[in-house]
């Protein structure tokens, strides 16, 4: 199981989902959450995200709008890597007024978690016959800070798919690369 540091693990998850074609922003919040995490609730989330890369289609996102029901905002089906960050944001903004959000239907319920918990606001997982039911409230305590583990243990395989995508997001270092990024053979500034 390779030890990698908190910065190696950012960047690798971040150009993994870059090279799967999933939006920076995305990307970037969805790496600084999952980083924030350790043991095994790293690889499960790491484990998620690998199975949703490997099925992810930028083309295939939909708009996602919740039915209101009472205090409660029900979404039937919703994506990590097209809506994650906007979920957690809607969330916050219904437990500031005492609502919850509900998502019936999440492909990567843990690092949806992870998300919410960097963003400091609760989420529960609650398996159902249709699927994971996932629920957002307000934190009690948002002064606490999540720790930045130093290093993380992260298994081989998965490690492996990571730079699999990540790698999709590098170019050949050849002339005609070079060329391409604007390289001359002088200084032409």
């Amino acid at each position: 199981m390779p030890e990698v540091s908190h910065n190696q693990l950012i960047t690798v998850l971040t150009k993994s989902c870059l090279g799967a074609g999933v939006v920076r922003g995305v990307a970037e919040d969805v790496a600084g959450a999952l980083a924030q995490l350790d043991g095994n609730e790293l690889k499960t989330c790491i484990t998620e995200l690998c199975d949703a890369l490997s099925r992810f289609d930028h083309k295939s996102a939909v708009l996602v709008t919740p039915e209101r029901h009472g205090n409660t905002s029900i979404i039937s089906k919703a994506s990590l890597l097209h809506h994650g960050p906007s979920l957690v944001e809607l969330a916050t903004i219904l437990s500031d007024d005492g609502k919850t959000l509900l998502i019936e239907q999440m492909d990567c319920p843990n690092c949806l978690q992870a998300l919410a918990k960097a963003a400091s606001i609760n989420g529960k997982i609650k398996e159902t016959p249709s699927g994971a039911v996932f629920t957002f409230q307000n934190a009690e305590d948002k002064t606490a800070a999540l720790p930045k583990p130093a290093r993380a243990h992260v298994d081989r395989a998965l490690w492996a798919k990571l730079l699999h995508y990540a790698h999709a997001t590098m170019v050949p270092s050849d002339a005609a690369s070079q060329a391409d990024a604007g390289a001359g053979d002088g200084y032409n500034d």
